[in-house]
């Protein structure tokens, strides 16, 4: 899920990072206005300042140049500090090509052997279908694999991603680190919400995550929201994103689609809801921040599981209720079933709004990643 924030040039960044505590630079990049590992590295700083003795500050490896970061390790502790690339291929370069990032990292660590460099990996690359994506995707496999060869450990939202590094060359420690939501919590403006919706004790509103990618599967929502409005029950349906397309659903089902909006709009929508969709190709992840959104609001999820699934979403329900991808039928049937179910749905949401305080919450995120550092051993040579 993206949406818009203001950038964090002027939000508390840190032009001293002190003699004192933990010393962390994020670099990463703002490439589009509805930038979603922008947004991220916004609120995982802001996570990180709200702990004792850590400070933070940023670096746009696109236009600074290492000086700067010479600096900042001038003025933290004995000279130490961490920073942490957030990589996407296509936040350095069109198409992903950007072969100045795995030289300007090596010559940061050249000239800054006490720096460690973490690598948040939210892309790899491209999966290979066809002779574009080959060339793309060959691209991309090196220059992650070169990036990697400079830092000292990785992190990746996805579980089975830090599996596939961990095990692959350079040998680097990989660590899960999850997402978490980028919308402040509107948990009580759902009677006004769904007031102002039309929704009456009656009307079940289920709430989707579109978009363009083919890893949204659109169609499952349709198959769900019309099998809800086939069983008699008043159906919404909130049809949310940026780029949402278009849902072909029965005339019986009333289709909202805001289009772009801003974190408190897209949170306001989403207090309204009785379900969330989460019909994703490659499996419900903690890489998502719609799903992530969904459980910070206490909302049942209905999502496929895939090859991408986290362990974490399959121990017991925990708010979700999955089906296999593969199938748009048996997630239309589940989705039917739950809004026919308010006990089954109040249950999954205590679950998943639990789910969410204990292992994806800002701070949750914040406290991992400081302690993964702390325990990390010092910075390999090469």
């Amino acid at each position: 899920m993206h949406v818009a924030l203001k950038t964090r040039a002027d939000c508390g960044t840190n032009p001293c990072l002190g003699s004192a505590g933990t010393a962390i630079v994020l670099a990463s990049v703002q490439t589009v206005e509805f930038d979603g590992i922008h947004d991220y590295t916004r609120y995982l700083a802001e996570g990180l300042e709200a702990l004792d003795n850590v400070r933070v500050t940023f670096w746009n490896p696109r236009v600074e140049d290492l000086e700067r970061i010479t600096e900042l390790a001038a003025s933290a502790a004995d000279g130490k500090l961490t920073l942490l690339l957030q990589y996407n291929p296509f936040s350095f370069g069109r198409w992903g090509f950007a072969p100045w990032l795995p030289v300007k990292l090596w010559r940061l660590k050249r000239a800054n052997p006490l720096i460690t460099v973490g690598l948040m990996v939210h892309e790899m690359y491209v999966p290979i279908k066809d002779w574009r994506s080959a060339l793309m995707g060959s691209w991309q496999r090196t220059q992650l694999l070169l990036v990697r060869l400079v830092a000292d450990l990785v992190f990746t939202p996805i579980a089975a991603w830090a599996d596939h590094m961990s095990a692959r060359h350079p040998r680097r420690a990989a660590y899960h680190l999850p997402v978490a939501s980028n919308v402040p919590d509107m948990r009580h403006a759902r009677t006004s919400s769904r007031c102002r919706l039309g929704a009456d004790e009656d009307t079940i509103v289920l709430a989707a995550f579109g978009s363009g990618h083919p890893v949204r599967l659109m169609e499952y929502v349709a198959a769900a929201a019309n099998s809800v409005a086939a069983s008699g029950v008043k159906t919404i349906l909130l049809n949310l994103g940026f780029d949402t397309p278009a849902v072909e659903v029965d005339g019986s089902v009333r289709v909202i689609r805001p289009g772009p909006l801003d974190p408190e709009q897209v949170a306001y929508f989403l207090s309204a809801a009785d379900l969330f969709l989460a019909p994703i190709a490659d499996g419900v992840s903690t890489r998502r921040t719609a799903v992530m959104a969904a459980l910070q609001h206490g909302l049942p999820i209905l999502g496929t599981d895939g090859h991408l699934t986290d362990p974490v979403f399959r121990k017991g329900n925990h708010g979700f209720r999955l089906t296999p991808v593969g199938d748009s039928r048996i997630f239309a049937s589940a989705a039917r079933e739950l809004a026919n179910h308010a006990g089954a749905r109040d249950q999954l949401g205590t679950e998943a709004r639990a789910l969410y305080e204990r292992e994806f919450d800002w701070p949750v995120a914040a406290e991992r990643l400081l302690s993964t550092l702390a325990a990390q051993h010092p910075p390999h040579t090469q």
